[in-house]
C-alpha cells in the first residue's frame, strides 16, 4: 500500500472517529442540569422553564404543561447549540424541585470527589484540554494576522468591551488551573447587569471552555409573564395570574417570597399570600423577581469568578 493510500486512510478514519466523538460530547456543566426543572433567561429578556433533555447539539426544554398558542398547542421549546450565545443564564431554583430530585442533584452537584482514580481522569482531561486551548490559541493568532476582522465582533462591541480587554484572550479556555484550584470552594462571582457589574457569593461547582456553573447561590431573577386575556388566569412557576378585567390578582404558591416590580414601586408577596391592583397599573405584562437559593449556569462571557471567600473560624 502506497503512502497515500495510507494517508488518506488515516485522514477519513481520524475524521470518523472525531465525527462521532463530537456528536456525543455534552458540555460537562450542562449535564449537571439534566433532567432537573430549570428557567432558561435570554439576553433579550424571554424566560423560558421545563425539565431539561441535554444532547450534544441543544436543549430541549419540557413543559410542566401544554402551553396554549393562536396557532397551536406546544409541549416543548428547543433551544439549538449554536443558539447558546443568546443565553444570559441557566437556573436551578432550589425550591422547585422533588425530594428525588434533590437527592439527585446532592449526589450530582454537593459531592466533589477526589479519589485517586477520579484525579487521574481530570488530570487526563485538562492536559487534553490544555493542548487544545494552546493549539487553537496558535491558529487564531494565525488568522488574526491574514484574515480580516470577525464581523460577529464588529457587530456585538457591547458585549467584548464591558469584559474589558484584558479577558478576550481568558475567557473559553477549557483548562484553567485558577478555576481548577477554585472547584468546591465559595467563591464572589461577577455579572454584568445593568449596565454595571454586580456582585454575589457561591460555589464554583465546574467549568468548561464556555460555561460557569455556581450552586447555593441568592441570585435576584427577573421574570416577564404576558398577562391572561379578560375573565382568565394562567399558572407560572406555582405563580398564579388571575385577571377579571378590571383588576389583576397574583397569588404566590411558592415556597418562597417573590416580588412585583412596578414602575414606582416593589411589592413583596409571601408564600400562600396575594396581591390585587388595578390592571390599568400594567402595561400588558407583569415583571416579578425570584430571590431565592438556586444553582445557576453562566457564558463564561457574562459571569467571571472574581474573589475567594474566606472561611469563617468558629
Amino acid at each position: 500500500m502506497n503512502t497515500l493510500a495510507i494517508t488518506i486512510i488515516i485522514i477519513f478514519t481520524s475524521t470518523f472517529i472525531a465525527g462521532y466523538v463530537k456528536s456525543k460530547i455534552k458540555d460537562r456543566c450542562l449535564k449537571d442540569f439534566n433532567k432537573f426543572p430549570i428557567i432558561v433567561l435570554l439576553k433579550n429578556g424571554k424566560t423560558i422553564w421545563g425539565k431539561m433533555e441535554l444532547e450534544s447539539t441543544g436543549i430541549i426544554l419540557n413543559y410542566p404543561r401544554p402551553h396554549e398558542n393562536p396557532m397551536h398547542k406546544e409541549k416543548a421549546f428547543i433551544l439549538y447549540k449554536p443558539e447558546y450565545a443568546t443565553l444570559f443564564g441557566v437556573f436551578r431554583p432550589i425550591s422547585d424541585l422533588d425530594e428525588t430530585e434533590k437527592k439527585a442533584r446532592e449526589l450530582k452537584s454537593l459531592v466533589f470527589k477526589s479519589g485517586l482514580l477520579v484525579r487521574i481522569r481530570r488530570g487526563i482531561r485538562n492536559f487534553f484540554a490544555a493542548v487544545r486551548d494552546a493549539v487553537l490559541e496558535t491558529f487564531s493568532v494565525f488568522l488574526g494576522r491574514v484574515a480580516p476582522k470577525s464581523s460577529v465582533l464588529s457587530s456585538n462591541q457591547k458585549y467584548v468591551k464591558k469584559m474589558g480587554e484584558s479577558f478576550v484572550d481568558y475567557i473559553g479556555n477549557s483548562y484553567d488551573p485558577l478555576l481548577e484550584k477554585l472547584i468546591g470552594k465559595k467563591i464572589v462571582y461577577e455579572v454584568f447587569r445593568d449596565d454595571q457589574w454586580n456582585e454575589y457569593i457561591g460555589i464554583l461547582r465546574n467549568y468548561t471552555k464556555d460555561f460557569l456553573e455556581i450552586i447555593s447561590t441568592k441570585f435576584p431573577m427577573e421574570l416577564t409573564f404576558t398577562l391572561p386575556v379578560p375573565g382568565s388566569k394562567t399558572e407560572h412557576l406555582s405563580i398564579v395570574i388571575s385577571n377579571d378585567g378590571e383588576f389583576v390578582e397574583i397569588l404566590n404558591a411558592r415556597s418562597n417570597p417573590i416580588s412585583v416590580l412596578f414602575e414606582d414601586k416593589t411589592h413583596k408577596i409571601n408564600p400562600s399570600d396575594f396581591i390585587k391592583f388595578e390592571k390599568t397599573k400594567l402595561n400588558g405584562s407583569i415583571k416579578l423577581l425570584l430571590e431565592e437559593e438556586m444553582d445557576v449556569i453562566f457564558p463564561r462571557s457574562e459571569a467571571i469568578v472574581r474573589h475567594i471567600v474566606a472561611e469563617e473560624k468558629e
